[in-house]
C-alpha cells in the first residue's frame, strides 16, 4: 500500500482481439521480417509495457483529461524530479479454449485451441509498397508475423488514488467502451484493435483494517473474480471521427496470396489455382469455448489504406494544381513529396535528413465476408507471342476470383483522428482530397485489389460519417474563422 494514495481500484478484464494482433518481438529470424513477442511457454502474450504505452496516449486524447492528466496518472521522470505511474498493469496472458487465462509455467501445451500457435507455422501478412508506376517499389517487400483475431486475454489494471471514486475511473472504462486500445504494429493497417469482453472492478479503501484484510484474501489469478463485481461497459463515442463504407462488388475481385480455395465444385486432386483468394480463420467463442473456425474470405485494410493513398495524391495534386512532368515522375514517391500523403498516412523517418518518422491519422479495420456470400471461379491467364500466335513459355497460370451472391455488401470502417491532424497542420484541402478518393471507390471509380486492368476489384455504395459534416467542411469553417480573427 502507499501512504499517499491508499485507496485502490482493481480490474480484472478479459479483451478480445477483433482483428489480427501483431505485437513484435523486435527481430525477424532470417525467415520471418517480425516475429511475436511470445511469453515462457511460446505462446504469444500482450507486454504490459505495450498496454502502458498505448493507454497514456490514449488518456492524454481523451476529452476532459489530456497531457498533464496522463503525465500524473502515468509518472515521468526529468533529471532528477519524477513520480511513479499511480496505474498498475500486468501483461496479458492467453486464454486457453475453456476461455481460462494461461498463467502458468506448462510442460506441454495441449489445448487444442493454443496448440496450432506453437506445432504451425506462423500466420503471416505480407507487406509491399507500391510505387506511382503500379508495381512493387525496390525493397518494399517485407511481412510480419500474426495472431489470428478472436484470441482472448487477461490484464490487470491496479489504480491507486488518495480519494475513492477517481475521475480516472471514469476515463478507463471510456477508454475500454470506445474501442481505443489498438496494440502492436500496423495498427493504422487493421490490425492490433482490442474489444473488451468482461470487466470486474472493486474498491477498497486499504487505510481501514477490514478493508485491508478483505483485500488480502483476493486471489492472484487473474481468472479469479471472487469479490468483485461485473462492470457493464458501455460503447461510447470515441474523440475520433468515424466512417463506415458498406460496398457491393460490380464484378470479381480478388485480393490474393492465400493458401484455401473457396471453389465449390473442386474436385478432390484437381490442382489449386496459382493465385488464390486471401483467406483467415477467426476464434469463435460459443458457451465458453473457443475454437479456430473455417477460412474466411479477407479483405487486409492495407489493400484498402495503399489504393486511397495512390488515389489522395492524385486529388491532392489536382487541386494544388501541381501537374505531372517527365522530371517529377522520375524519382517520385508520394511518402516523399506529397504533403497531403504525409499529413494523413504517416511516413518513415530519414536519418540522413535527420527526420523522424510520424504515423498517420487515418486507421481502418480489416473486413471479412461470410463463405456463402461470395462464389469463386476460376480464371485462366495467359500470354500470347506476337509473332507465333503461341502461349510463351512459363506464362500459362490461373487465379481464383470471388464474385458476390446477392446480397453481399463489403464493410468497410474507417477512422480519422482530428485533433492529431490539427497537431500536424492538415488543411481542409488534405480532407477533401480523401472524402474525393472515398467517393470514387463508392462509384466504382477506384478499384480494390488485384487485376484492375482486366476490370477486377470495382465497387459501389454508401459512405456514412458518425457526425453531421465532413471533415472537410469542419476544418474549412475552422480556417475561415482563422482568417477572419487575424483581420
Amino acid at each position: 500500500m502507499r501512504a499517499a494514495t491508499p485507496v485502490l481500484n482493481l480490474y480484472r478484464c478479459v479483451l478480445e482481439a477483433a482483428t489480427p494482433l501483431s505485437i513484435g518481438a523486435g527481430r525477424g529470424d532470417g525467415v520471418q521480417d517480425q516475429l511475436l513477442a511470445l511469453d515462457a511457454n511460446g505462446l504469444p502474450f500482450l507486454p504490459a509495457s505495450s498496454l502502458a504505452g498505448v493507454m497514456r496516449q490514449a488518456v492524454a486524447d481523451l476529452d476532459g483529461a489530456g497531457p498533464d492528466a496522463a503525465r500524473e496518472l502515468f509518472g515521468y521522470a526529468e533529471g532528477s524530479f519524477g513520480a511513479a505511474s499511480r496505474l498498475e498493469i500486468s501483461h496479458g496472458h492467453i486464454h486457453d479454449s475453456l476461455d481460462r487465462p494461461v498463467e502458468a509455467l506448462l510442460a506441454e501445451v495441449d489445448d487444442p485451441l493454443l496448440r496450432p500457435l506453437v506445432e504451425h507455422k506462423p500466420r503471416l501478412r505480407q507487406r509491399v509498397r507500391i510505387g506511382h508506376r503500379g508495381a512493387a517499389d525496390r525493397t518494399g517487400l517485407f511481412n510480419r508475423s500474426v495472431l489470428p483475431a478472436g484470441h482472448r486475454f487477461s490484464v490487470e489494471f491496479a489504480l491507486w488514488s488518495a480519494e475513492p471514486a477517481p475521475r480516472e475511473h471514469a476515463w478507463l472504462v471510456a477508454l475500454l467502451g470506445a474501442g481505443l486500445l489498438r496494440l502492436g504494429g500496423l495498427t493504422r493497417s487493421g490490425l492490433g484493435l482490442m474489444k473488451p469482453v468482461r470487466l470486474h472492478h472493486r474498491e477498497w479503501q486499504l487505510a481501514s483494517a477490514a478493508e485491508l484484510a478483505d483485500f488480502a484474501v483476493l486471489p492472484r489469478s487473474l481468472a479469479s473474480t471472487a469479490g468483485l463485481r461485473p462492470l457493464a461497459i458501455a460503447a461510447v463515442d470515441g474523440p475520433h471521427r468515424r466512417a463506415v463504407l458498406e460496398l457491393a462488388p460490380e464484378a470479381g475481385f480478388r485480393f490474393g496470396d492465400g493458401e484455401v480455395s473457396l471453389l465449390k465444385n473442386r474436385r478432390p486432386g484437381d490442382k489449386p489455382a496459382d493465385d488464390l483468394p486471401k483467406t483467415e480463420a477467426r476464434v469463435q467463442w460459443s458457451e465458453g469455448r473457443g475454437r479456430l473456425g473455417e477460412p474466411q474470405p479477407l479483405v487486409p485494410a492495407a489493400s484498402v489504406k495503399g489504393a486511397l493513398a495512390h488515389r489522395v495524391a492524385f486529388h491532392a495534386d489536382r487541386l494544388e494544381r501541381r501537374w505531372a512532368s517527365p522530371a517529377r515522375l522520375k524519382d517520385h514517391d508520394k511518402a516523399l513529396h506529397n504533403p497531403t500523403v504525409r499529413r494523413l498516412f504517416g511516413h518513415a523517418g530519414d536519418e540522413t535528413a535527420d527526420e523522424r518518422g510520424q504515423a498517420g491519422v487515418i486507421w481502418i479495420a480489416d473486413a471479412w465476408l461470410r463463405p456463402q456470400d461470395v462464389v469463386a471461379q476460376r480464371q485462366m491467364h495467359n500470354s500470347i507471342d506476337r509473332f507465333t500466335g503461341g502461349v510463351r513459355d512459363g506464362l500459362l497460370f490461373t487465379v481464383e476470383n470471388l464474385h458476390g451472391a446477392a446480397p453481399c455488401v463489403l464493410r468497410l470502417e474507417l477512422g480519422l483522428d482530428l485533433r492529431r491532424a490539427r497537431a500536424l497542420g492538415a488543411t481542409a484541402r488534405d480532407f477533401e482530397a480523401l472524402e474525393l478518393a472515398l467517393e470514387d471507390l463508392c462509384q466504382g471509380r477506384l478499384a480494390l485489389g488485384a487485376d484492375s486492368a482486366g476490370g477486377q476489384g470495382f465497387f459501389s455504395g454508401t459512405l456514412r460519417w458518425n457526425h453531421a459534416s465532413a471533415p472537410s467542411a469542419e476544418f474549412a469553417a475552422a480556417e475561415a474563422q482563422n482568417q477572419e480573427e487575424q483581420r
